[in-house]
């Protein structure tokens, strides 16, 4: 849709050796020296008119004065510099002023999808506020996929490559240095390995219970030998002998590597997991 406005892209590092020069001189004047104190990050957000032309600009994660405001999604300067420019844009656009605040809703089931498993994900890195976001996805879960995880009389072995529809969204959104370089699209999370357990873990009443637990390792269609790794705890609840609920939660590491890929560090990777139904 917006295809007609797009003057240039880059998808990279802004001090990557092959930057085209028209990207160069934006990223140069953001980052010149003296701007922004230091505080600007790399995502900025804008509101254009119906004739595609910028009302209204804005750096959508900058660094906020205060200890806390570290440019992520949820610190008050960041809400705050949100609200101030998109009521800018409203006038701008003569829109008025807003109607009564709408409460935030999470990703729904697609059309035709009864019940299915909600993704919450994040990268613990602080300095990358565009990563520490949490990442919200839904996979629609058919009752087959539901089938895997049937209440056991004892403890059962399972392969964690069997819960790779959901699993595979545990990687942070945003990171660059896992794509394609000559499509740009982000490598596919495409392997699950390691070994699960599923057991009985009590009951309430007419309530059953299991835990399924193991350690998870993940791999990309990227190649080059790369994996990340994290220990799976979910909590299986049951009603009349069918999955009935279930939450969980994922806890491991991501390795980062630096621009060109150099250096690299490792950042926590947590995700949490809950059943969604229609």
């Amino acid at each position: 849709m917006l295809k007609e406005f797009v003057v240039v892209s880059w998808h990279g590092h802004r001090d990557d050796a092959n930057l085209p020069a028209v990207v160069q001189e934006v990223w140069s004047a953001k980052f010149k020296p003296g701007a922004g104190n230091g505080q600007q990050s790399n995502v900025d957000a804008c509101v254009m008119d119906a004739g595609g032309k910028i009302v209204r600009k804005w750096d959508a994660m900058a660094k906020g004065p205060g200890p806390r405001d570290r440019g992520n999604p949820g610190d008050s300067a960041t809400a705050v510099r949100w609200r101030e420019n998109l009521a800018e844009a409203r006038k701008a656009l003569g829109l008025g002023e807003p109607e009564a605040p709408r409460p935030v809703k999470l990703p729904g089931l697609p059309e035709g999808a009864a019940s299915g498993i909600r993704v919450f994900t994040r990268l613990d890195d602080r300095g990358m506020p565009a990563y520490y976001a949490p990442v919200v996805e839904l996979v629609p879960m058919a009752s087959e996929d539901w089938a895997l995880l049937a209440l056991p009389a004892k403890p059962a072995k399972l392969d964690a490559s069997a819960f790779l529809p959901w699993l595979s969204k545990m990687f942070p959104g945003g990171v660059m240095e896992r794509t394609d370089q000559q499509t740009k699209q982000v490598y596919d999370v495409t392997g699950a390995k390691g070994e699960l357990v599923l057991e009985p873990a009590g009951a309430n009443g007419e309530t059953k219970f299991a835990l399924l637990h193991g350690k998870v390792t993940l791999t990309d269609s990227g190649g080059g030998e790369f994996s990340y790794s994290g220990e799976l705890r979910v909590v299986v609840e049951y009603r009349g002998g069918k999955v009935a609920g279930l939450k969980g939660i994922f806890e491991g590491t991501y390795p980062r590597k630096g621009p060109q890929g150099s250096g690299g560090m490792v950042f926590d990777l947590t995700g949490v997991f809950e059943r969604a139904v229609r």
